[in-house]
């Protein structure tokens, strides 16, 4: 009996207290880009108008809301030339993800 309380504990543990098994954000998302920053010359942010979003899905497990994509924007990168990756009018197709607290495009 103690040690099944034992394993719940842990189980408990492992699933709601630690920080090993942290929140991943995600969406997938199809949405047309309406603006575009450069950021530096390794990166640009590309932003979005909800209103204009054909396709949105948020994770179940840890979703990432469409107005977060809106404020926020979504790092893209660059070419080799240093422009950005996807520029004005392109759609932002993909899975976004928070890492370290920006938004990247899969």
């Amino acid at each position: 009996m103690k040690s099944s309380a034992i394993f719940a504990g842990a189980l408990g543990l492992l699933f709601f207290g630690s920080d090993a098994l942290a929140c991943n954000q995600e969406a997938q998302i199809i949405s047309p880009i309406t603006r575009v920053e450069q950021v530096d010359t390794l990166s640009c942010r590309v932003f979005i108008d909800s209103s204009s979003t054909r396709f949105h899905a948020a994770s179940y497990v840890c979703p990432l809301e469409l107005s977060e994509i809106e404020i926020e924007g979504v790092e893209v990168g660059v070419n080799s030339n240093g422009t950005c990756k996807i520029g004005l009018g392109s759609d932002l197709n993909g899975v976004v993800f928070r890492k370290d607290g920006v938004l990247f495009l899969e």
